[in-house]
Order: structure tokens, then sequence, then C-alpha cells
């Protein structure tokens, strides 16, 4: 518990970890969305912790920004589904969204995420 305290609050904390993760903020911002916080530990998986691009304060809303550069290989594609599966048997809701409904389908991906916001359980 104290480690997730001291990851919680570390940089890891303070958002925009990648060009995606800051693109998402920006777009959060140009949107009218309250901001997630970043770079979240919420669980643990086999005596690893499970860290989430993008948590919702008071929601069960988490999101995960799959750009290509870490998402493509067989591991890192497992890892992912692991990570999700964890989360969801821990109650969240796991909205995933790639480049490409970040960049160029920001449309789709707000009415995606309103609605998972709109539907979300207080925690």
């Amino acid at each position: 518990d104290r480690l997730l305290a001291v990851i919680a609050g570390s940089e890891l904390g303070r958002g925009g970890h990648s060009y995606l993760e800051r693109t998402f903020l920006e777009l959060m911002d140009e949107l009218g969305f309250e901001h997630p916080a970043t770079q979240q530990v919420l669980a643990q998986r086999k005596k690893r912790l499970v860290r989430v691009d993008c948590h919702f304060p008071g929601t069960n809303v988490v999101v995960e920004l799959l750009g290509y550069q870490f998402h493509r290989t067989p591991m890192q594609m497992q890892e992912d589904a692991e990570r999700v599966n964890r989360l969801q048997l821990d109650g969240y809701v796991v909205m995933q969204f790639t480049y490409t409904d970040v960049v160029t389908r920001s449309t789709v991906m707000r009415e995606t995420l309103a609605e998972a916001l709109r539907r979300s359980d207080v925690q």
C-alpha cells in the first residue's frame, strides 16, 4: 500500500506521459470534460502494479490510450488484455481509444466517453 501511495504521488501522476496522452488531455480541455487523473495505479496483478493512462475521479471510468508504438507486439497486446481483464474484474469500465480515435475521430471518441461517464457508478 505504501508503494502504491508513493507511485501515485510521483511524477507519473502529473500526466502527459506520451504524445498521445498529452493530445488526449488537450482534447479533454477543448471538449469541456473534467481532466482525468493520469498514470494512476488502480490495481495489482500477479505482484505487478496495474497503472492506467487516465482515470476520471469519482467514477469507475478508465481510459487506455493505444498508441501504435507501445501496443503492437503480441507480448504488449497480451499484457494489455490481462490489465483490462483485471480492471474489469475490479469493477472499472475500461474505454480504449487508439491514436486514430484521438487525433482524427474525436467526435466519436467524445460521444463514447460521454456515455461512459453518464453511466458510471460513483465510487
